[in-house]
This record gives structure tokens, C-alpha cells and sequence, in this order.
């Protein structure tokens, strides 16, 4: 039997593929739709709920799907947003095309760097954080 990544390909119309990518998807869309609740909600202060780091690495311009589910995540909870603008934030990584120029800086960092070495960098700028901390 081949193996194969479940990702759909252009002109595809494997039937289990497809079956197994809706349910998928629908999972997808129920994560997504608990997470943006999950920032929405208020506390008993009138606080904004939990904090978000949109996490984007190597998404490129060729094939832009990624990139444009980002910035639609992003919209979504900054359309009408009153707290959620200080809890949002898209970071984006990438050596060729980092830049976002659809949002608000406050809403997004640009990483002109490869993945290795930028997570590198935020893994010991948090170290650094933590330590600072305690």
C-alpha cells in the first residue's frame, strides 16, 4: 500500500483522502472557533481572556494558504475587538517575506530569518525571561 502525507493535490478526487481531510477540517474549525471564544471571553473584571501567539514558519508566496489562514485568524479577532488587540499577536517568520503589511504593527512581528535560528533566538530570549522571573 502507499504511503502518503493526507493532503489534498491538485485535481485529486480520492474519496477516503477527501472523507479523512473534511473531518479534518471540521476539527480544525471547532479548535479554532473554541480558541478565538477562549480570547474573546471576559473575566469578572471585564479582562480579556487568554493571550494568543499566532506562530507562522517558512509560509512562503507561492503557495500562500497558510499565510492567508493566518491573516484571517488574525482579522477575525481583531474585527470589533476592544481588549483582544493587546492579546493577539501574529509572528511571522520567514527569511524571504516576513512582512504583514495588512495589520497593525502592535499585531504582528516580521522575523527575516530561517526557522532554526529564529526559534532559537525566542527560545533563549524566554530562558532569559524566566530567569529573570524567579
Amino acid at each position: 500500500e502507499l504511503l502518503r502525507p493526507a493532503v489534498h493535490m491538485f485535481g485529486e478526487d480520492d474519496a477516503a483522502l477527501l472523507e479523512h481531510l473534511a473531518r479534518e477540517e471540521e476539527r480544525y474549525v471547532q479548535w479554532e472557533a473554541g480558541m478565538e471564544k477562549a480570547v474573546r471571553g471576559l473575566d469578572s473584571e471585564g479582562c480579556g481572556g487568554a493571550r494568543l501567539v499566532l506562530l507562522e514558519i517558512g509560509c512562503g508566496l507561492r503557495v500562500p494558504s497558510v499565510r492567508m489562514e493566518m491573516e484571517c485568524v488574525l482579522r477575525d479577532l481583531l474585527d470589533g475587538a476592544t481588549h483582544e488587540t493587546d492579546r493577539v499577536v501574529l509572528i511571522r517568520i520567514n527569511p524571504d517575506f516576513p512582512q504583514n503589511p495588512l495589520f497593525p504593527a502592535a499585531s504582528t512581528i516580521s522575523i527575516r530569518a530561517g526557522a532554526l535560528e529564529a526559534l532559537s533566538e525566542i527560545d533563549a530570549l524566554l530562558k532569559g525571561l524566566r530567569e529573570e522571573n524567579t
